[in-house]
């Protein structure tokens, strides 16, 4: 699925939930007021590019990479502001039942987007890795 320049707002539950080994590329969106998480995104094989998009004042969480999943921030104007819960949240699990182990998740932010200046005043923490997840900062866009 390819967003640009949408604005996806006041959903009862999850902005935008990608999964199932789909691919998000979002280019100047904006994720906000959402009943619980502005992005999610969810197993493995499974991917999202945000390239200058802003996700703020949900419910829960910002972006969430779980269970394998991959999130790519981009951009100056990138920013994860004012939700509720975590504004990063990257969460791998167990999948023991179904013979799968560790599923790690992991969100990437990109140079020239800042890691530690993009999200903030989320109510919770601005970072949060929990089971295995890897929320980095690297060096260039892909």
């Amino acid at each position: 699925m390819i967003l640009e320049n949408v604005t996806i707002e006041d959903c009862q539950r999850i902005g935008v939930y990608v999964g199932g080994g789909a691919k998000l590329v979002a280019t100047g969106c904006q994720f906000c007021q959402n009943g619980m998480h502005g992005v999610y995104v969810s197993e493995a094989m499974t991917t999202a590019r945000l390239t200058n998009c802003t996700s703020h004042h949900n419910k829960i969480n910002g972006v969430v990479s779980n269970a394998g999943a991959v999130v790519d921030l981009m951009g100056e104007g990138t920013s994860v502001h004012d939700n509720e819960g975590h504004g990063l949240y990257a969460r791998s699990r167990y999948a023991r039942s179904r013979g799968q182990g560790v599923a790690e998740a992991s969100i990437n932010v990109y140079q020239p987007c800042v890691l530690n200046d993009m999200s903030h005043g989320n109510k919770l923490q601005n970072i949060r890795m929990k089971e295995g997840g890897t929320i980095q900062q690297k060096e260039s866009n892909k």
